[in-house]
């Protein structure tokens, strides 16, 4: 574990030949195995062994008729958060 400023920090490890997809997550601490493939978009959260392929997406969720909804939560917090400061 590396200390920084007073907050732990955690080590991310890539090994060699690994490739990491486009728009990946990688939250440590998590080791990435030599050779192996993250695919893009994704988020690993565990280790990832040599010569794998980790692939670490949700499915999409789709919530009908909720956005008009969800937009006047949003409202009423954001005026409440602009009445507390």
């Amino acid at each position: 574990m590396l200390l920084a400023d007073g907050i732990a920090k955690n080590r991310t490890t890539i090994g060699s030949n690994a490739f990491i997809g486009s728009s990946s997550t990688l939250v440590a601490p998590v080791e990435v195995g030599e050779g192996a493939l993250v695919a893009a978009g994704s988020v690993i959260t565990s280790n990832v062994p040599a010569n794998a392929l980790a692939l670490g997406r949700a499915r999409q969720a789709t919530k009908d008729n909720r956005a008009d909804a969800t937009r006047e939560k949003l409202r009423e917090l954001h005026i409440q958060k602009q009445a507390e400061q």
